[in-house]
């Protein structure tokens, strides 16, 4: 499944919106306040963080030569990465595998084909 690197900032909001809220929000913690104030940070840092990362991300085959995203190679890469570490751990939140699953979910939204 292949995404364009433009929608990526789309799928993870609505990830956030979806998904992570509703798990923090009871939390009343630092991170409840930070996924909160995400909704306007967060497209900024996705940008910079594809524009820094987008060659390593092409070296390892996750990005294709016309700049799409291969969606089940980046939940591989992610899975294998939980079960060497343990953990996936992005702005003080802990991913897991059903985590994956929902942005994957969501991504095949904005799917080409």
């Amino acid at each position: 499944m292949l995404v364009s690197l433009d929608q990526v900032p789309n799928i993870l909001m609505k990830y956030v919106d979806r998904e992570l809220k509703p798990k923090v929000q009871n939390q009343g913690s630092l991170l409840a306040f930070g996924v909160g104030a995400a909704k306007y940070l967060l497209p900024v840092f996705i940008q910079e963080k594809l524009t820094v990362y987008t060659p390593l991300m092409k070296t390892m085959g996750l990005i294709t030569k016309d700049d799409l995203l291969d969606i089940d190679k980046l939940e591989e890469a992610a899975k294998s990465g939980l079960e060497t570490s343990g953990k996936l751990n992005i702005l003080g939140y802990n991913f897991d595998e059903a985590d994956i699953a929902s942005i994957k979910r969501i991504a095949s939204e904005h799917a080409y084909g």
